[in-house]
């Protein structure tokens, strides 16, 4: 068994690991990307130091992430994104039907204005999942929304992977697609939302006169779900993030160290709690991406993603590719981003040889609706519960 066919198994290994295990992924591909790299590749001729192994940890993907939710955890927990949503809420109280497809747009907005589709779900999950209590709305329709929304605007040209994605395709000589990728995904999400909200019946209400009587009360006990106007806090949060996004797309900045600078006049102008927005970060999410990209580096200088493109080729067609890449990718997502070059490479080359990333899942379930006052509570166990990964 030659490096590259060690280093193959190594990453299915970590993946199934992610399916059944508690522990982190980025830390175990860590830790076997430094053991792989520095005690067997020796002797198979490939002398890569530990140092090398540290270098290899995607730092620009680091900071862009944590600058990101950074920001976005300020905006959290200064209560900026819990006023949007209840804005929403507000606005859908006479057509309540309408507020799935809204929270659908609102995930889709935060996701592509930075936040990316992991922080994006993490963040919104709870007040949706308490409006859709509120108004007697299935929380599965509400959470196909907010997961789908996420993933539809994760391709923007500000968000960490949309900017990822257009490195990739620059580098393979596909400069000035990032926009076509962007509206094509988000096209096929929103058809996929549609779907899903007609085949599940997300226009049916539940208990539609207590949760109507319900929603008109005001929601009290947790930063997501306050009620109320917004004071300069909201409105400098605000500001900020859209002067983020014109910084990132009109002058090209870079989306990490724009919004770490963001968050930084925020918490400076004391529109934030630093410590609460640090412990609100998803480092958990953070270090499994980057440290599954350590052991994808692993795989590239070994010349194990190769051996991936080779079975893929023995087991697809020319009209199944398609669907085995996206099927592989998304099941590995925290690696999704660095497999694709490879994978595009080789439907290319297919083109022209025919003529032509979990455990467990602990989803919150909501409790009875049979009374408004228990919304306050529902709120709070959906955020210390968290969304689905």
């Amino acid at each position: 068994m030659d490096l590259a066919t060690i280093c193959v198994w190594t990453l299915v290994a970590v993946v199934l690991a992610s399916c059944v295990a508690n522990v982190n992924v980025g830390l175990v591909a860590m830790s076997l990307a430094w053991i792989i790299g520095t005690l067997v590749a020796p002797a198979y001729g490939h002398a890569f130091t530990a140092k090398t192994v540290a270098g290899w940890f995607p730092v620009d993907l680091f900071v862009t992430l944590a600058g990101v939710t950074l920001l976005f955890s300020i905006a959290r927990g200064n209560g900026t994104l819990g006023l949007v949503t209840r804005a929403a809420e507000v606005a859908c109280r006479s057509q309540p039907r309408a507020l799935a497809p809204l929270f659908f747009v609102l995930a889709t907005a935060v996701s592509a204005a930075g936040a990316g589709n992991v922080p994006t779900a993490a963040l919104l999950a709870a007040p949706a999942m308490t409006a859709a209590v509120r108004l007697g709305l299935s929380p599965l329709v509400m959470m196909l929304m907010v997961g789908h929304g996420a993933i539809a605007g994760t391709l923007s040209p500000v968000s960490p992977m949309g900017v990822i994605a257009a490195e990739k395709l620059a580098d393979m000589g596909l400069s000035g697609h990032a926009a076509y990728t962007f509206g094509m995904n988000l096209l096929v999400n929103a058809l996929v939302v549609a779907a899903g909200y007609l085949l599940l019946g997300g226009w049916r209400i539940e208990n539609g006169a207590a949760t109507a009587a319900g929603a008109a009360a005001p929601v009290t006990g947790d930063r997501d779900c306050q009620d109320g106007p917004g004071d300069w806090r909201h409105v400098a949060t605000l500001a900020v993030l859209a002067a983020l996004i014109v910084a990132a797309v009109v002058f090209g900045a870079h989306v990490g160290l724009a919004a770490v600078a963001a968050a930084t006049v925020l918490l400076v102008a004391g529109a934030g709690d630093e410590r609460q927005a640090l412990r609100d970060m998803p480092w958990g999410v953070i270090l499994m991406v980057c440290g599954m990209g350590v052991l994808v580096s692993l795989c590239e200088k070994t010349g194990a993603l190769g051996i991936f493109s080779r079975w893929i080729a023995a087991c697809a067609t020319p009209g199944t590719l398609t669907a085995w890449l996206a099927g592989l990718a998304s099941a590995a997502d925290p690696v999704a981003i660095e497999v694709y070059p490879p994978e595009v490479r080789l439907e290319s080359a297919r083109d022209r040889q025919q003529g032509g990333r979990r455990p467990r899942s602990r989803c919150w379930r909501p409790p009875p609706r049979s009374t408004s006052a228990r919304t306050s509570s529902t709120c709070r166990a959906s955020r210390q519960s968290g969304p689905c990964a």
